[in-house]
């Protein structure tokens, strides 16, 4: 049983890289215009600074930064430029209905059977009766429009000046998988619910196909958060908290708290961002798994929350170990799985 469990959480951890993946390379690629130069929260300014010059500097590097971006733009950037909003027009346009055949796809297979229902407690599935599936379909839309209200609120106060657009996606990144976690209690008990939650992810994933190498910041939420490892126990969990909240915090506080305690083998890794990392992702496992009531059985005679925090431990260091070739969305869900299948029962 172990071993398929073991083989399951890596295929779906292998699932949430791809989305996550994905949800980076749309940020990286179409960043907020127009914020580039805005200072990060929290920076200190001198107060003997006069505000309508420093105002007045902003705003002349703001407009000499445009023109020089102007000039420099080649008439094959334009093109290639107008051809990926065009991608991202048609993405957007096409998510209705993706949405749309996507549910009903699950809703039919639930109703056929082809989906189980609950687990009995004398063995077997029971029935996946209709209303589980209006429950179930309704849930996953829910999910979708919370998630797409999360990113816009974010894009909006990047857009104001208000966060960093780098904080901005870090924000999401570090906080759209709990908290879509936090409503898999609104789903049925049946075990293809997981089904109805992945396919938020899925259809996100197709979006982002659609578009190219455009990317879309709404994509962000759902792609990074899929949901195939369900509650059956803690591997997806740990892993996902590991890689949302653990490694967002370590970039959001390591960029203001680590610049003077860098790691003596990895100069772009700080010790504030693993302490981070490490006591951010080791919080957000222990309260997802208290909500959803899991059940921890140790293999190794220690306490089910220290484990958990080793675990996170664990992680956190090996995300700063400089390996050529991998990045964090590799080696952090990947080591959380692994450790996580192996340390419990």
């Amino acid at each position: 049983m172990r071993e398929r469990a073991l083989v399951l959480s890596l295929t779906c951890i292998f699932l949430t890289i791809l989305g996550s993946a994905a949800e980076t390379r749309a940020f990286s690629i179409s960043p907020i215009s127009g914020h580039h130069n805005q200072p990060s929260i929290g920076h200190h300014q001198p107060e003997a600074v006069n505000l309508h010059v420093l105002e007045a500097s902003k705003q002349q590097a703001a407009t000499r930064n445009v023109d020089e971006e102007e000039e420099e733009k080649t008439p094959l950037e334009v093109r290639l430029e107008d051809e990926r909003v065009a991608k991202l027009r048609k993405a957007k346009q096409a998510i209705p209905a993706i949405a749309a055949v996507t549910l009903a796809s699950v809703s039919l297979a639930a109703k056929l059977g082809i989906l189980h229902g609950p687990l009995l407690a004398g063995g077997g599935f029971g029935p996946y009766t209709d209303a589980m599936i209006a429950r179930d379909a309704g849930s996953a839309v829910l999910c979708g429009i919370l998630g797409y209200l999360f990113v816009k609120v974010n894009e909006w106060f990047a857009e104001k000046g208000y966060l960093d657009p780098r904080d901005s996606r870090k924000i999401i990144h570090t906080f759209s998988a709990p908290l879509f976690m936090v409503l898999w209690p609104l789903f049925s008990p049946a075990v293809g619910a997981r089904f109805f939650a992945a396919s938020i992810s899925f259809i996100n994933v197709l979006k982002l196909y659609i578009a190219g190498s455009g990317g879309d910041d709404s994509l962000a939420f759902a792609v990074s958060s899929i949901a195939l490892f369900w509650k059956d126990g803690p591997v997806g969990i740990v892993a996902l908290s590991a890689m949302a909240a653990g490694d967002g915090l370590a970039d959001l506080l390591g960029r203001r708290y680590g610049r003077k305690n860098k790691w003596f083998f990895n100069k772009d890794k700080s010790i504030a961002g693993s302490t981070a990392f490490w006591i951010g992702g080791t919080a957000c496992a222990l309260t997802l798994l208290k909500i959803m009531s899991i059940p921890l059985n140790p293999v190794i005679p220690l306490e089910p929350e220290l484990v958990v925090a080793g675990i996170v431990l664990i992680t956190a260091l090996l995300e700063v170990v400089p390996v050529e070739g991998l990045d964090d969305n590799w080696i952090v869900p990947l080591s959380a799985a692994v450790l996580t299948a192996l340390a419990f029962s």
